[in-house]
């Protein structure tokens, strides 16, 4: 069962730049910065689940000056749950595919990959703990802007695999959100 969603995702971030290559890929806008600031569920891929929220932001510059193409920047993301809050911190890679546009309104897919330092600390029963990880996120963004200023995101497939002091695990996580692109 845990194959299929995997094998969904691989088949998605490996038939992008085909869905893409049909859609309008002309850099058109002048506008190379994002910030994107969301919310989400995380969840971790375990035999005892554990829920997460996750809230924060990220940016990046599109190496071409445009809207499409490489983009490279950092994040900023807190995750939390009653007695747990911790944040990511770390570089973000993606590579934005314009598959659609309309009058004003554009539509971009892209595949991420971000990864960085992990901190988290844990004040239960009296316990207080810190724990310190590297993480590795892997997943898609899809992206809609109107008038090449603000718009919504959403990765609604992504993953992350955390190796720190405590072991490691895996987690899914989905985002949404506002973009600015400026």
């Amino acid at each position: 069962m845990t194959k299929l969603p995997a094998a969904l995702v691989s088949f998605g971030l490996a038939g992008a730049p085909a869905i893409a290559a049909a859609g309008p890929n002309d850099n058109s806008s002048a506008r190379p910065w994002t910030l994107n600031v969301g919310v989400g569920p995380s969840v971790s891929l375990s035999r005892f689940p554990v829920a997460f929220g996750r809230a924060g932001l990220d940016f990046q510059y599109h190496f071409f000056g445009g809207d499409v193409g490489p983009a490279l920047g950092g994040q900023f993301y807190m995750h939390f749950r009653p007695a747990t809050f911790g944040f990511n911190v770390g570089p973000i890679f993606l590579w934005d595919f314009r598959v659609a546009e309309a009058g004003n309104f554009k539509l971009y897919l892209a595949p991420l990959v971000a990864m960085g330092y992990a901190f988290t600390t844990y004040n239960d029963s009296g316990v207080h703990a810190n724990g310190h990880a590297f993480f590795a996120d892997f997943g898609g963004q899809l992206k809609g802007v109107w008038n090449d200023r603000i718009g919504f995101f959403v990765r609604p497939v992504n993953f992350s695999v955390w190796a720190g002091n405590g072991g490691a695990s895996g987690y899914w996580t989905m985002l949404l959100g506002l973009t600015l692109s400026f």
